[in-house]
């Protein structure tokens, strides 16, 4: 179970938006750190994640980023943050499950080439310039091609607004900004 923790503008004492995020999962982990390079992408170039699932569309130009992935000993991921040249952070929490979260028919919920789950995360920290520019990305991904995870929560934040970003599996998410007073 993850911890993430949202401090508004108005009631930090730096007059810009904290977030604090903790991965409580117990046991032995690997924890990774990758530093992505920005780049200008070619027509044609695709984002590939997990197999089966969609390739999306690479950016004309990306934003670089720094990763953070934790593993477990078994290879499993689960979680990842991000932050990014322009300021953007992001990190997830576990959503626990959805109505259709167990279901095995992935058919009736009309994802588009099987759906993200990973790029989701990874295509907001390489394209968004803000927090709310990141909600908007997320919501065309999730519009288009469909959730394949459980469900999960999302932190979106820059200096100046953050955002919480529910998604459960299909087609189905909900984003709501943190009032800069909480």
């Amino acid at each position: 179970m993850c911890t993430t923790v949202i401090v508004g503008k108005a009631v930090s004492k730096t007059g810009r938006v904290i977030v604090g995020h903790n991965e409580d999962s117990g046991g032995r982990v690997l924890h990774q750190q990758f530093y992505v390079p920005g780049g200008k992408h070619a027509a044609g170039e695709v984002l590939v994640a997990e197999p089966g699932r969609a390739q999306v569309p690479e950016a004309a130009e990306t934003v670089t980023t720094y990763w953070s992935n934790m593993l477990q000993i078994d290879g499993s991921s689960f979680d990842q943050g991000f932050a990014n040249a322009a300021g953007v952070v992001l990190c997830s929490n576990g959503g626990g499950s959805s109505f259709d979260g167990d279901d095995p028919d992935e058919a009736s919920l009309k994802l588009k080439d099987g759906g993200v789950g990973f790029l989701l995360r990874r295509v907001i920290a390489e394209r968004a310039h803000s927090a709310r520019e990141g909600v908007e990305i997320a919501a065309k991904l999730l519009d288009e091609y469909g959730y394949f995870g459980s469900a999960r929560n999302y932190t979106i934040a820059d200096k100046d607004e953050a955002w919480c970003l529910n998604v459960v599996k299909g087609h189905h998410y909900v984003a709501k900004r943190i009032p800069d007073d909480k």
